[in-house]
């Protein structure tokens, strides 16, 4: 299809250039336009990745939560488990964002509306 659109783009002997109001307005389009449209596909790499992170976390807070429930200086004695687990929270607020921005199947269908999202989500 693309080569049917190029030739008969240029059967009248010259293409047409846009002017430069134009690609003002397509630029100013693709920069601010796109950003509030933008979804994340739940099976795309980015998203796997995060989950990826999610699980993670889970088997930490499987361990760890356990001993600092027996062991109440567990932390103390270890601080960089400490800052993981502050990390951590700090993961689950922006994955709690995150998720109103990422579409979801239904049926099969991949749903990438805005108001869609939030409704299946809450």
């Amino acid at each position: 299809c693309w080569r049917e659109k190029s030739q008969s783009a240029t059967r009248s002997g010259r293409r047409r250039s846009a002017t430069e109001g134009e690609v003002k307005l397509m630029m100013r389009t693709e920069t601010f336009g796109d950003f509030w449209n933008f979804t994340l596909n739940p099976t795309g790499h980015f998203r796997n990745f995060w989950d990826f992170l999610a699980i993670l976390c889970l088997v930490f807070d499987a361990i760890a939560l356990p001993v600092h429930f027996v062991n109440h200086q567990f932390y103390a004695k270890y601080p960089y488990l400490s800052i993981i687990s502050r990390l951590q929270v700090f993961y689950w607020a922006f994955d709690l964002i995150l998720s109103f921005f990422t579409g979801y199947l239904d049926k099969g269908n991949l749903v990438q509306n805005h108001r869609k999202i939030a409704l299946h989500y809450l």
